[in-house]
């Protein structure tokens, strides 16, 4: 069955239990969980999202500082591209895709990223940053439950769990005044609480410090939540500017 032809019961559903139900679709079985009972979703109140409504958001004249690069125009941007992503861009249909989960070759070379080999093209999710963060709190987190967050950070990295009536505590960074902004494992481990954190969220490198972990100290961090039994959602948005 496909994803939009759900039963009459559940076109009666709630919309955030239609998203729920429709998150769990498998298009590449064709086969759909739908009619499995789904979870209560607690209604959001969300807040206002304070960044865009900054001035500098989208008048450059009254920022005093970006966490982005000087946009380039599409022309620009395939200047860089080598024969193969000229053409395939050249190429591009803008129907229906043929492959629901996204492009398998952009998928890969997300997924070549990283070293891992519990990772390739069929655990990659191709979506834009704020839908996936929404998606990812929606799924993993119930009202009541504890998250960790790394501060200061993108507002919806937080707001939707405390939307959803998440315990949200603040990991922040630690060292001497004048030193490198360093966020120390041992005050995240601090934080979690075994058998009631649900998720500890970090922003890596850190936006606004520039705070970046060592390989080690990073190791410290997934123990630490593989020790609690919690989710470690990462927002890599900065990575590759690393210098």
């Amino acid at each position: 069955r496909r994803p939009h032809m759900l039963s009459r019961s559940h076109r009666r559903s709630t919309a955030p239990q239609r998203l729920l139900a429709l998150a769990h679709c498998s298009n590449s079985r064709a086969r759909c969980l739908a009619s499995l009972t789904p979870r209560p979703l607690p209604e959001l109140a969300l807040r206002p999202f304070e960044v865009e409504r900054y001035p500098g958001w989208t008048d450059g004249s009254a920022s005093l500082s970006s966490s982005e690069t000087e946009p380039l125009s599409l022309a620009e941007l395939l200047l860089h591209a080598d024969a193969d992503l000229a053409e395939r861009w050249r190429a591009l249909s803008l129907g229906y895709p043929s492959h629901n989960e996204g492009s398998p070759w952009l998928r890969r070379e997300i997924a070549s990223k990283y070293s891992t080999e519990a990772i390739d093209e069929r655990h990659v999710n191709v979506c834009a940053p704020a839908e996936a963060i929404y998606l990812a709190s929606r799924a993993l987190l119930a009202a009541d439950d504890h998250v960790v967050a790394t501060v200061p950070l993108y507002q919806s990295l937080s707001e939707v769990a405390r939307s959803m009536r998440c315990e949200v505590s603040a990991w922040r960074p630690a060292g001497p005044p004048g030193a490198p902004y360093r966020f120390d494992p041992a005050d995240l481990a601090a934080l979690i609480r075994p058998g009631r954190t649900k998720l500890v969220v970090c922003n890596f490198p850190h936006n606004p410090t520039g705070a970046l972990p060592t390989a080690a100290e990073f190791a410290r961090v997934v123990a630490a939540c593989e020790a609690a039994g919690c989710y470690l959602l990462v927002d890599e948005m900065y990575r590759g500017l690393e210098h």
